[in-house]
């Protein structure tokens, strides 16, 4: 076999793999949409939005004792994806050795951690519901069982088993909101759920360390090998990462906490709701980024650049042609949506802040994937920098506007920052980096389907009078109508010929082979 016919067969082998990868992470964002989009309003039916925000709050505190990772977990999917394909085997053990050992005494910080400052945080932001404390120690435990397991999943999101990670997600998510369920309709509370948290986050972590044991077996636990070079070496990568670690932390919980500050309790839901539909669908994106990352670093140990940068193009573009729908859906029918999903009073007091939130995650939807490049070929250390930039900027802009502007100013300042750093910034950043014109290169991702959207909303706007999303129904048919517009324009204007052409085949041969 020639060498171009390998090159052809490798990377049609890596374009598969790349493939079966995202779709396992995507079956875990389906489940995790599907069981927010019941259990949310369930639970603000049944408790109350005060007693959903407390939940919320206490998720989002436990979430910045994620720092004390230091960006270690990071550094071992980009290291173990490089390791791997070297074929470095010592220095795959020892790294994962060195990174189990910090993590688990990590963990045990955490759980600590969580236990002293539940009451101070809790009289510090003037909560004075009882189970917030509570909560916050007990979600801080079960965080602690996640964290001690953290470099296993990373390990093998380096080895791209990510349908072993996305079941052990998936288990896990389904145990939990069940039992969720089960025990707010037998008329408990947030103690309760806590404790099932709890107990989901020790069985996830059991299942990650049986699936260790069984896919990674030349990877043996032993604290021998663990070294304080290697370790050195990891936080090297990792002081970067932290820092885009502790960003994003400040960036998703800061403003929630500071809602609460400034504004009576129940705004923290109407805030963090609709929030969570974008989140949940970016979320998907980002599981495309997850599997970007290892990808590139192992095309930058084989030295081929040209592959990265179409890698960059191809997963921005079909990454923000599959966030659009949700973009158009959400700027027509924001509060029909929240009426019928929650209810009429919360849609009023949420709604509205929908259009301003889906102009800054539409922007970032197209450079989510060069942020996972940058981190896969180790030239994030800029984008760091400018990441916890726009975090520092965020909180100032809040303590500036919610005393003034209350929850629209919030959003204003959330989207504008969005669109500077992670729209404007990280394309400029990737295109010096793989040393391509900044124009031609955000032109290639946001072009064919921003037109493919663009048509599809002025249809859909045409046809909202007849179709006014006041029932179940008719969001529906509105949806139908969306999908049947948008589809095609996206196969014509956002595919490849290459890949468009690959669907027209593989359809063919599915036609053909049921007649058969």
């Amino acid at each position: 076999m020639t060498t171009t016919a390998t090159n052809e067969a490798v990377g049609k082998a890596r374009g598969r793999r790349f493939l079966r990868n995202v779709l396992w992470t995507w079956a875990g964002v389906a489940v995790n949409v599907a069981v927010a989009a019941l259990l949310s309003p369930y639970i603000i039916r049944t408790l109350g939005e005060a007693q959903f925000s407390v939940w919320t709050l206490s998720l989002s505190f436990i979430e910045y004792f994620w720092l004390i990772d230091i960006g270690l977990r990071a550094a071992t999917v980009k290291f173990s994806a490089h390791y791997r394909a070297a074929g470095d085997l010592v220095e795959l053990r020892r790294l994962f050795n060195t990174g189990l050992f910090y993590s688990t005494a990590a963990g045990i910080l955490m759980a600590g951690l969580s236990l002293l400052v539940s009451g101070r945080v809790a009289a510090f932001f003037r909560i004075t519901d009882p189970a917030f404390p509570f909560l916050l120690s007990v979600v801080g435990v079960s965080w602690a069982f996640g964290m001690s397991m953290s470099i296993m999943s990373a390990l093998l999101e380096g080895h791209q088993r990510f349908d072993v990670i996305s079941r052990i997600w998936i288990t896990g998510l389904v145990v939990r909101s069940a039992g969720t369920a089960l025990l707010v309709y037998t008329g408990h509370g947030l103690y309760q759920i806590g404790f099932m948290m709890l107990g989901t986050q020790i069985l996830m972590s059991l299942l990650t360390w049986i699936a260790i044991r069984s896919l990674v077996p030349d990877v043996p636990v032993s604290l021998g090998q663990a070294a304080f070079p290697v370790l050195r070496r990891m936080a090297s990568y990792g002081a970067h990462s932290l820092k885009v670690l502790v960003s994003t932390r400040l960036l998703g919980q800061s403003t929630p906490f500071l809602i609460a500050y400034f504004l009576p309790l129940p705004n923290v839901a109407y805030y963090t709701v609709p929030l969570r539909i974008l989140e949940y669908v970016f979320d998907a994106i980002g599981r495309i980024g997850m599997v970007t990352m290892p990808n590139a670093a192992e095309l930058l140990a084989e030295g081929n650049t040209d592959a990265i940068a179409k890698l960059s193009v191809l997963a921005n573009r079909y990454s923000l042609t599959l966030f659009l729908p949700l973009t158009v859906f959400l700027t027509l029918y924001p509060y029909e949506l929240y009426a019928r999903w929650i209810r009429p009073e919360f849609a009023a007091n949420s709604a509205y802040l929908v259009p301003v939130m889906l102009v800054g995650y539409t922007i970032a939807a197209g450079q989510h994937n060069s942020i996972s490049v940058l981190f896969g070929i180790a030239r994030h250390q800029m984008y760091s920098t400018l990441q916890l930039g726009e975090a520092l900027l965020n909180i100032a802009g809040m303590v500036l506007v919610l005393p003034r502007y209350g929850l629209i100013g919030a959003v204003w300042v959330v989207a504008s920052l969005m669109i500077l750093n992670r729209g404007l910034l990280v394309c400029l950043l990737l295109s010096r980096e793989l040393k391509l014109n900044p124009l031609r290169y955000a032109t290639s991702i946001y072009l064919g389907p921003g037109s493919a959207a663009g048509l599809t909303l002025f249809v859909c706007w045409l046809m909202k009078s007849r179709i006014p999303g006041d029932t179940w129904f008719s969001l529906g048919l509105a949806g139908l109508l969306m999908t049947a517009v948008y589809a095609p324009l996206a196969f014509a204007f956002a595919l490849t010929p290459e890949h468009r052409r690959m669907i027209v085949s593989r359809a063919q041969a599915l036609v053909a082979s049921r007649r058969a």
